[in-house]
């Protein structure tokens, strides 16, 4: 019963629930073995569900809704870690979404697979599979005979991470992270994405990588054009 309302949850997480990406994918680690306290919480999900039934993604027709005013029928995206949350294993979580005309469509709470060594690795990571669903959206846009000819904005809160992406001889602290993340800095110098720094109180991934108070829940749902 636990399995089959984790896999629920998923679909509608995937589909047009962003707001328990987090919860979903924590809950489905314990899918081999769950407890009363996890069963418990699955139903608090399903709880908040029912009071939420008419929250929904908003597109709205006006092209010059944009995060970005310079290009206006562009999409963008947003990326944020969150360092060594679990005292078990001390791995981290990514969460991204990519939005468009106010809305978002396309979002990911990810689990990193390895321990990393410092807040930067987690964020450049989380940057790197971004980068990945930025390049399908490009490639998706163009089969739909609306090329972007400018470059995607990603916009991230750790200047470590920006930093890393750009300047391809900051080596000191970083020559332990794997090289394939370091397409990153190839898409940049393509000029098919670019990076910008973003203050935390504006950055709606917050809630893709961490359990949140109320309040800030839903400041991150506003966030991501969900009304």
């Amino acid at each position: 019963m636990y399995q089959a309302l984790i896999g629920s949850l998923t679909y509608v997480a995937m589909s047009t629930h962003p707001d328990i990406g987090y919860i979903t994918q924590y809950l489905s680690q314990s899918n081999k073995n769950p407890l009363q306290h996890d069963w418990n919480a699955a139903k608090r999900v399903l709880r908040y569900l029912k009071g939420t039934k008419d929250l929904g993604i908003i597109f709205w027709r006006d092209s010059n809704i944009t995060h970005n005013k310079h290009y206006p029928v562009m999409p963008w995206g947003y990326c944020d870690a969150n360092y060594a949350e679990d005292s078990h294993d001390w791995k981290s979580t990514s969460g991204y979404t990519c939005m468009f005309v106010g809305g978002t469509i396309s979002w990911k709470s990810k689990r990193q697979a390895s321990v990393s060594l410092s807040n930067t690795d987690v964020e450049y990571y989380a940057l790197g599979i971004t980068c990945q669903e930025v390049v399908w959206i490009k490639q998706f846009c163009q089969e739909l005979l609306m090329p972007l000819n400018n470059p995607i904005h990603i916009y991230l809160y750790n200047t470590a991470a920006i930093a890393l992406s750009n300047n391809p001889v900051f080596h000191n602290r970083s020559k332990h992270i794997d090289i394939w993340w370091h397409f990153v800095r190839d898409l940049i110098h393509s000029k098919i994405i670019f990076t910008s720094h973003i203050p935390r109180t504006q950055n709606g991934m917050d809630f893709l990588t961490k359990a949140l108070s109320w309040p800030e829940h839903e400041h991150c749902i506003k966030l991501l054009g969900m009304e």
